[in-house]
């Protein structure tokens, strides 16, 4: 028998479950960057969550096993599903059938994520379909590149509006490069970019004084840093840009003794073969499910 224990507030989840999340540093990631940006933001003002907003600890026999989230923007609001033992899985899909929460999307770990989807889906005689397959890579030895023109730099406010229009268009590029079709989204928020900019987490790569790749990255959490997003726009492709500023973005939080992880789309075969170049290795796979 698991307990679940939903809350509204990221310091009461941090507090029951952050041994689990540094126990679990690199595939329980996003949610503990989340919880973690979700305090910061309360610090400084930023209030204001539209939509359904929940972490989630499972517990058994008064151990955590397992963690979730529901934290996502619109449209979806999708569930967050973390590794977890199946039997938990099973709880989660009929807490959430009991709560009647119109669920369409969960991502994360593919086993149990599924699991509570077929929940979810047999509550209402639907279908589920995978939209996407992910997968979390761990640095192990960085392997950087040689002979890549150009340096990095960290970004600044100067460098907002290319930035935020590369971001935009990040999501797009994606599904068009694995052969999916592209999906309307709600346009991003200028003062989100600005946001990462001020908070030091996104870098560019300048060649000849031109701006041609941006890396972002999330800080620390439990000791890891996530890579992500990584857009080079299309005329500056195949000059070798991601991967040496994937790379040098990666020794800046090896320098700082923290290990590293990003997310691969597995249908995009040039992004997998790249970081796997530089010392990347797959850890678990992940996935986005849409419930029909």
């Amino acid at each position: 028998m698991y307990d679940l224990e939903f809350t509204t507030s990221a310091a009461d989840f941090l507090n029951r479950a952050g041994s689990y999340l540094s126990e679990h540093p690199v595939v329980e990631n996003v949610v503990a960057t989340t919880a973690d940006r979700a305090i910061r933001e309360e610090a400084e003002g930023v209030l204001g969550r539209p939509g359904p907003w929940w972490f989630l600890t499972v517990s058994k026999a008064g151990q955590v096993v397992g963690v979730a989230m529901r934290t996502g923007p619109e449209p979806e609001y999708a569930v967050w599903v973390g590794e977890m033992p199946g039997g938990a899985a099973h709880e989660l899909g009929r807490a959430l059938v009991d709560r009647d929460e119109a669920v369409r999307m969960l991502t994360g770990s593919l086993d149990p994520a599924a699991t509570v989807a077929d929940h979810l889906a047999a509550s209402r005689s639907g279908q589920v379909r995978i939209a996407e397959r992910t997968r979390l890579f761990e640095l192990g030895g960085l392997v950087p590149p040689t002979g890549v023109s150009g340096a990095l730099r960290a970004a600044t406010e100067e460098d907002l509006e290319p930035l935020h229009r590369w971001r935009e268009a990040f999501l797009a590029e994606a599904e068009q490069q694995a052969g999916r079709p592209v999906v309307s989204r709600p346009a991003k928020d200028p003062e989100e970019t600005r946001r990462r900019i001020q908070d030091h987490r996104l870098w560019v790569w300048e060649d000849g004084r031109q701006l041609v790749q941006m890396t972002g990255a999330n800080p620390p959490s439990a000791g890891v840093a996530r890579i992500g997003p990584v857009y080079t726009p299309e005329p500056s492709r195949g000059h070798g840009y991601v991967s040496a500023a994937v790379a040098a973005v990666s020794k800046l939080f090896l320098d700082q003794g923290a290990r590293v992880c990003l997310f691969t789309d597995q249908a995009n075969p040039v992004s997998n073969r790249i970081y796997r170049r530089i010392g990347y290795r797959p850890m678990v796979d992940m996935a986005q499910l849409i419930i029909d």
